[in-house]
């Protein structure tokens, strides 16, 4: 009986000596996994910063694009709003030249020098086509 027993405490013994290495694996892997997981943490949040770093550059320069875009456009406008503009004062101003000598010519030229001036044009074109 005292073998038996011997034996039982012995079988307890192994087992727990057993179960505390199983245990003691268990936690080295844990420990491992749990390394494994801090490694992981760490390039996951290198990694999603290196993407909000590119996603921010990629922003940036479509940002600069479109901001070019639009200056080109308004350059443009711009452009063309002066151009419009010397085109109306240029004709403004020839027709208020025409105006005026028009104005001027009835002034200064009486009946006798229309006649005279109306001559001398017949004469001349009279003459180029001979």
């Amino acid at each position: 009986m005292l073998v038996a027993h011997q034996e039982a405490q012995n079988k307890i013994v192994a087992d727990a000596q057993a179960h505390r290495a199983q245990s003691e694996a268990a936690v080295t892997a844990a420990q491992g996994a749990i390394e494994q997981a801090k490694v992981d943490a760490v390039r996951m949040v290198q990694v999603g910063q290196a993407q909000a770093a590119k996603l921010i550059a990629d922003e940036r320069v479509e940002a600069q694009e479109h901001a070019q875009r639009i200056l080109d456009h308004a350059s443009g406008e711009l452009e063309r709003e002066r151009y419009r503009v010397r085109r109306e004062l240029l004709e403004e101003t020839v027709e208020q030249a025409h105006t005026q000598a028009q104005e001027l010519a009835k002034r200064i030229i009486d009946p006798s020098k229309q006649d005279v001036l109306v001559d001398r044009l017949i004469a001349d074109l009279e003459r180029t086509r001979a």
